[in-house]
């Protein structure tokens, strides 16, 4: 009977902590403001990859097939050609206006990310302007390059196996199911970025056990949407594609406002778990003018000890 009122206890503190995470997260203003930024980055995006994969030949159909998984099928539907085209037909002349497009959108959009992020663990903004656009311009950088690493390896899985399955003496049969296993592959890949998201851009030092359940429930979450975001529009929206392009595109932006919301309330759980097991957060101490100080106080120390 104890041990029960103690659970009850517990989760009644855990729910009081999370319920004002989501309050300080305001979720569904900063998810439609990350669906915008995302919506005009995502065709400069594709014909950048397109352009990439060029370059390390890469099959166009081989991150088609992700694609097709990740987006509902309705969305597909209406989007999946042009995508497909601009990844069969990028051109490397290109890169330098689809990279400054992209980048400056996409920016844009973690520079929201990262605003919310930060609301969900109770952090007010608290850099410049031009510093918060740099930094939001570098994570861009940053993760688009993961995501391109993510989409090499999964390209190349097999010849991967085919190096290291004789090296490392490992049964060969379930490492080819898996690799033929789109769910696993996409589930591990959304996993690894989420994970990475919650863990680099809030400004606050982070425990990897408190963030990787978050990461795992928005992953799970991204994926029943991805599948089941059809029968929204069918039973909910079916009015909305009687728009032609117009509502192409309205349908676009429930499903990356639905996404962006998954996303945070992920990050909400990770900024419970924070609060309820270390009782608080620790800002990170990273600015330039924290470097130079600490850096000024080591040589300080230094003069005296060699005195």
């Amino acid at each position: 009977m104890h041990k029960l009122q103690l659970i009850k206890q517990n989760l009644h503190r855990y729910f009081q902590i999370m319920a004002e995470r989501i309050k300080d997260a305001d979720i569904n203003n900063y998810s439609i403001v990350i669906a915008y930024y995302t919506l005009l980055a995502i065709f400069p995006l594709f014909i950048l990859l397109g352009s990439g994969i060029k370059v390390v030949g890469i099959n166009a159909q081989t991150i088609m097939t992700y694609v097709r998984y990740l987006i509902p099928e309705t969305v597909y539907a209406l989007i999946g050609p042009f995508i497909k085209d601009f990844l069969q037909n990028g051109s490397v002349s290109l890169v330098s206006i689809t990279g400054i497009l992209t980048l400056w959108a996409a920016s844009r959009g973690i520079n929201a990310v990262k605003r919310a992020l930060n609301y969900s663990f109770g952090i007010k903004e608290t850099q410049r302007y031009l510093t918060s656009r740099i930094v939001s311009m570098v994570l861009t950088i940053a993760f688009g390059i993961i995501i391109f690493v993510i989409f090499i390896a999964f390209s190349f899985g097999q010849l991967i196996l085919d190096y290291i399955i004789p090296r490392f003496d490992l049964p060969l049969d379930w490492l080819e199911t898996f690799m033929r296993l789109k769910t696993p592959t996409a589930f591990m890949g959304i996993a690894l970025v989420l994970t990475a998201l919650y863990y680099i851009i809030p400004n606050c030092r982070v425990h990897l056990r408190t963030i990787i359940p978050g990461s795992l429930l928005a992953t799970t979450g991204w994926l029943i949407l991805s599948q089941g975001f059809s029968l929204y529009i069918k039973y909910f929206a079916k009015s909305v594609m009687s728009y032609g392009t117009i509502g192409t595109f309205i349908v676009l932006m429930f499903w990356l406002n639905y996404s962006a919301w998954i996303i945070i309330f992920g990050a909400v759980v990770g900024a419970s778990n924070e609060y309820y097991f270390y009782d608080g957060i620790t800002m990170k101490t990273t600015s330039i003018k924290h470097i130079i100080q600490q850096q000024g106080q080591k040589v300080v120390g230094k003069h005296q000890d060699d005195e």
